[in-house]
């Protein structure tokens, strides 16, 4: 079977709402394509780049939300459990009400046996792979929790995951000595709209790092929580 049958019969086994839903697809030689439902405010990755200022944080703590929910029901409640191996912002598309759903199962691996640990190859996208990986290659669902904390900051912060300033800065390595030193005026998104609670925006970047830290990551129902 196709890699691409593949993954159609992966996403056609799976059904949630942060999840978005196969609605066909092309197997032709020349054009091998997935279709989805459609997602008129495109991906996370170009909205947070264009759109931001009309955000709300409600608004992006919503799309953390579901993003959560989304990768808790592949880790925890769909059988046998997936792990995706590519969240990133381009891969989580938005509905006409700003709903995200996660898209593109094309790296994913299934756990037959739930809650195991694999040797896996190298994938994903850089700026969203778990620096351990490179030195273990053992897959679990804590690749995708890393991913999942660094779009995390690209939502609170605004900024994409790898930073062009004089040289390229990973955003946990920009966002970290701020948040240590409790200055949020510089890392929260400043096109931000409306009024926001600070303890909220504290939790939300204390789950991202906590994500992002290979030795205390949480499992994404924390992070839901």
């Amino acid at each position: 079977m196709s890699s691409l049958l593949l993954q159609v019969e992966l996403v056609m086994s799976i059904h949630h709402r942060n999840l978005a839903s196969l609605t066909g697809y092309c197997d032709d030689t020349d054009n091998l394509a997935l279709m989805y439902e459609y997602m008129p405010n495109g991906n996370l990755k170009e909205y947070l780049s264009d759109r931001s200022s009309h955000m709300t944080w409600e608004m992006k703590l919503r799309m953390a939300l579901d993003i959560a929910l989304g990768l808790h029901y592949l880790h925890k409640e769909c059988n046998p459990h997936i792990v995706h191996r590519d969240v990133k912002t381009a891969n989580i598309l938005l509905s006409k009400n700003l709903d995200a759903k996660i898209v593109d199962f094309g790296m994913s691996m299934v756990f037959p046996n739930n809650n195991e640990t694999h040797v896996a190859s190298i994938v994903g996208t850089t700026g969203h792979l778990d620096p351990e990986y490179y030195n273990y290659e053992r897959l679990n669902e804590k690749f995708d929790v890393y991913s999942f904390g660094v779009v995390l900051l690209e939502i609170i912060t605004g900024q994409p995951a790898i930073i062009e300033s004089d040289d390229l800065v990973h955003i946990v390595e920009w966002v970290n000595p701020e948040f240590q030193n409790g200055d949020l005026t510089t890392i929260l998104d400043r096109r931000i709209r409306g009024e926001f609670d600070v303890n909220s925006v504290c939790k939300a970047l204390e789950t991202a790092m906590a994500c992002t830290t290979s030795t205390s990551q949480p499992w994404v129902l924390c992070c839901a929580n």
